[in-house]
């Protein structure tokens, strides 16, 4: 079985806009900022961001501002779905509940066909989930970088054995935050394994010397990465031209199962350097960053490829 990677991203030429207000298909009006196109019909090109190297890295480091999300966004497009073609959902979307025609992440509201109180059908997503979404991939690209550095002083203050005398769990904390009676508490907490949440671990970990926190570190990021590929990323039988049969290709759904597969694929080959072949999409070393295609056939394939797409 040949394994390769699919993935198409689409991105509106026009860019995109952020709405403050806005329209649900029940015609009320929504106070709350979402990022869309700014008409219902729009041109969109199309890439494969697997071949954007380290793009999670630029998603962690933005600062969550309209501003810097409007930028990723008209660079690299939205981030739980390409460009759904609103046509589908037929007329009798006007007619749907609030609750039917939007998600956590996502909406589907009206903007003005004409002066004839006509509307369109629109697909957004919500500002607050690209929030959420960043400040997941910031801390697992900062959790994972602690791993790989192996810098255990680093990780102590986020993998924190309680009740060090008589441990009963482990659990990752991350900053702090002030009470109204001025107890800090961290702003954010996860049980990672303790005596009754996943035991074995517990036990494993417990037989360690010296309270180890690289491999509970490890094990909460590899479920971090679980959980979004879960949802995100797939399996399809595609057809291959180039071995001229069904290949079995790991397909991200959208740009972000794209994102958190590149942070999974570096976890596995740590300190490697490996990028998509544009010719056939397997993974290949390469030597340096301009490199392309994993072989000389390849190459040539895509070189052929091209030729006569010139000539047409």
């Amino acid at each position: 079985m040949t394994e390769a990677t699919s993935c198409v991203q689409v991105v509106a030429q026009s860019g995109y806009r952020i709405y403050e207000e806005w329209l649900n298909p029940g015609r009320e009006r929504m106070f709350e900022p979402i990022i869309s196109v700014p008409s219902a019909k729009v041109r969109c090109k199309r890439y494969n961001p697997l071949l954007e190297p380290s793009l999670f890295r630029r998603f962690a480091a933005l600062n969550g501002s309209e501003n810097s999300i409007l930028g990723f966004a008209n660079k690299y497009g939205l981030l739980f779905e390409g460009m759904p073609d609103m046509s589908l959902f037929g007329a009798q979307m006007l007619n749907l509940t609030t609750d039917l025609a939007q998600d956590a992440y996502r909406v589907i509201f009206l903007v003005p066909a004409d002066e004839h109180d006509r509307y369109n059908l629109v697909y957004g997503e919500r500002i607050s989930a690209w929030r959420e979404e960043i400040d997941r991939m910031r801390r697992a690209v900062e959790l994972w970088k602690l791993i790989q550095h192996k810098d255990t002083t680093a990780l102590r203050e986020r993998i924190k054995w309680i009740s060090e005398n008589n441990p009963e769990s482990i659990r990752y904390e991350e900053g702090s935050m002030a009470l109204p009676n001025a107890l800090e508490v961290p702003a954010y907490v996860e049980l990672i394994t303790s005596k009754r949440y996943r035991r074995e671990l517990f036990n494993d970990l417990m037989s360690k010397p010296g309270y180890p926190v690289i491999k509970p570190a490890r094990m909460l990021l590899q479920s971090w990465i679980n959980a979004r590929l879960k949802s995100t990323v797939g399996l399809r039988l595609l057809w291959d031209s180039s071995v001229r049969n069904l290949v079995m290709c790991v397909q991200p759904h959208c740009l972000l199962g794209a994102m958190w597969y590149q942070l999974a694929l570096e976890m596995i080959n740590p300190g490697q350097k490996k990028k998509l072949c544009e010719a056939c999409g397997n993974l290949f070393e390469y030597d340096r960053s301009t490199r392309r295609f994993c072989s000389d056939a390849c190459r040539k394939r895509a070189a052929r490829k091209l030729q006569v797409a010139k000539q047409e």
